[in-house]
């Protein structure tokens, strides 16, 4: 085979898989946001933008980013939880009661979401499947703390963390 064609090949390779990432993160999105009306297509798209990888990988990848995304964004929000409860912001006795139930959560949510990456590491669908939806659920509880009149200061990036699970959720179901 001479140059020529040599450089044609390798062409044609790198324009077939051109745009294939975007269109996976699209159909994940797409998804996702079809099925649930609170994760939003602009939601999704963005949160694959915050990280470089997500430009190069397969759908396969795209899982295993979104959990990276969730686990950061459970650690995010354990750490805020962590400095309102040790004096970082006033808040009422019941405010502070649900953010430790919050507090104790989010242990389980760690430990599922990590839980989560290594059955999807592992090719372990249905392992990492049950975890994402426990870290979700968990999440969702902690939401859930927060009775009515009550105004959780971790509402914003709860409610970031459970539609991260939702995605990755989406994306275990894609891949099984």
């Amino acid at each position: 085979m001479n140059q020529f064609t040599s450089s044609i090949l390798v062409l044609l390779v790198v324009l077939s898989f051109h745009g294939v990432t975007a269109d996976v993160v699209n159909d994940v999105c797409r998804k996702a946001s079809g099925s649930n009306p609170s994760v939003t297509y602009g939601f999704c798209s963005k949160s694959f933008e915050a990280n470089p990888k997500s430009r190069s990988s397969n759908i396969y990848g795209i899982g295993e980013i979104s959990m990276e995304l969730a686990l950061r964004k459970a650690a995010s929000v354990t750490s805020l939880i962590n400095t309102i409860l040790n004096g970082g912001g006033k808040v009422s006795p019941d405010v502070r009661g649900a953010l430790v139930s919050c507090q104790n959560n989010y242990k389980t949510v760690v430990r599922s979401v990590q839980g989560a990456i290594s059955a999807y590491k592992g090719r372990d669908l249905a392992g990492a499947n049950q975890q994402i939806y426990n870290a979700m659920d968990a999440g969702q509880s902690c939401k859930d703390e927060f009775q009515a009149g009550m105004v959780s200061p971790t509402e914003k990036d709860v409610q970031d963390f459970v539609l991260l699970t939702y995605i990755s959720y989406t994306i275990i179901g894609m891949n099984a």
